[in-house]
């Protein structure tokens, strides 16, 4: 039984929530927040015990913010900013106040499945079928080598399980979103298992171009991943990683300046054309032909681990290639379509 002595009408109000509260159920321990295993470090710890500022999202949590791209989880991190440019593959990482330049290397170490993402413009990709995903604030390179003065971001995507599990996920939204994820996966042979994910995402755009009447924003992709563990005996493990991915979308949106006159007068302060033109948004994009994106990922990794009395010996064999493609429309001072191409392999 509640009782409480009541001087005003606000307050046996708010004492009487007070005493339904006598009467409510305690919550099992069971409804508690899972615990959060982190493998930031190159090991297995849990979050509250780590020396280092990390922010984790878990299966549930990246399922419940609607995760998708990498600019999801970055807005939801502190001292972390994101900012994407014309084309997929550009794109600029900045964390506690160290960036990057234009088309350059990254100062975040970017690490899917143990196996070090080398170029910046792969990181840009669509996220299904992920276990967790791991943010490290402040410098890394004792663990990630050079490029992660700034952090690390470390992706783990869902292993192949011992028990066969599907899963299909669509969805729509404005601007003509649709979108489909498939996962399945299960055992192949004893002691060997596989997962299988595919991801398709087409969108008509926002922005409309009107001189040509058409959207100057879609994009389209199409991803396949695939991954194989194989558990030769107690001590040694073999996982291994292959996948690929085709974007398409829109690009080098240009506005024309129509009343820009002679190029010797575009760049002074008395034409249409200078610095505070780019600041209004307010005008129509009237290039003459679209600004056309297309980007072809291919990766493949073998990791080995074995298991010793006193540490793990893992050895990681990556091979990765990227093409990309940029074209523009009419540029503002009419000139020529341009053309841009960047293409990458490591090994």
């Amino acid at each position: 039984m509640c009782r409480f002595k009541c001087n005003t009408l606000a307050t046996a109000v708010f004492l009487s929530s007070l005493c339904g509260l006598c009467n409510m159920p305690v919550i099992a321990d069971t409804a508690l927040p899972e615990e959060v295993v982190v493998t930031a470090r190159k090991r297995d710890e849990r979050l509250q015990d780590v020396p280092a500022a990390v922010s984790a999202f878990t299966e549930l949590a990246i399922e419940d913010a609607g995760i998708e791209r990498a600019a999801d989880f970055l807005q939801l991190t502190p001292n972390v900013t994101f900012a994407s440019s014309e084309s997929v593959g550009v794109n600029f990482l900045t964390i506690r106040g160290v960036s990057q330049v234009r088309n350059g290397e990254s100062p975040v170490a970017v690490v899917v499945d143990g196996v070090v993402m080398t170029d910046p413009g792969q990181f840009d990709q669509e996220l299904f079928d992920i276990q967790q995903i791991e943010v490290l604030k402040g410098p890394q390179g004792a663990l990630y080598g050079r490029n992660a003065i700034g952090g690390a971001i470390n992706i783990t995507t869902k292993a192949a399980s011992e028990e066969f599990e599907g899963k299909v996920k669509l969805g729509t939204g404005n601007g003509g979103r649709r979108k489909m994820q498939v996962a399945v996966g299960g055992p192949l042979a004893e002691a060997m298992s596989f997962r299988l994910a595919a991801s398709l995402v087409d969108h008509d755009g926002y922005i409309e171009n009107t001189f040509l009447n058409e959207k100057v924003d879609p994009y389209e992709d199409s991803s396949i991943r695939t991954r194989l563990n194989w558990q030769l005996t107690d001590n040694l493990s073999i996982d291994v990683r292959a996948g690929g991915s085709e974007t398409e979308g829109g690009s080098l949106n240009f506005i024309l300046q129509e009343n820009c006159g002679e190029v010797n007068g575009c760049f002074t302060g008395d034409s249409v054309f200078d610095r505070n033109a780019a600041d209004d948004t307010s005008t129509d994009i009237t290039a003459s032909r679209l600004g056309v994106n297309e980007r072809e990922i291919a990766t493949a990794s073998v990791k080995i681990d074995y298991e010793m009395d006193f540490a793990t010996l893992t050895s990681i064999t990556a091979w990765s290639d990227q093409d990309e493609i940029l074209c523009c429309g009419r540029l503002p001072l009419r000139l020529w379509p341009g053309l841009c191409r960047n293409e990458s392999e490591d090994l």
